[in-house]
């Protein structure tokens, strides 16, 4: 099963960043959207991932230490 928090697309704030979101005219990088818009069957993005997560890409295993008082990171 392919969950978005496996994929290397997904921001610390739950937003997708997939290259198949818009570009921004600003700064010429995707769009961000919420995880959660991107990956409904009725989604309002035409290209949007959807429940089969065609834009999936597993983002590769971290090999930092963490120590016990990196949890104020992750909040």
């Amino acid at each position: 099963m392919k969950l978005c928090k496996d994929c290397k697309h997904l921001t610390r704030i739950s937003m997708c960043v997939s290259p198949s979101n818009p570009v921004s005219p600003v700064d010429g990088k995707p769009q961000p959207y919420f995880a959660t818009l991107c990956r409904t069957e009725r989604s309002s993005l035409g290209n949007g991932c959807g429940p089969e997560a065609k834009h999936f890409e597993a983002k590769e295993p971290s090999t930092k230490t963490v120590r016990w008082w990196g949890f104020w990171n992750r909040l």
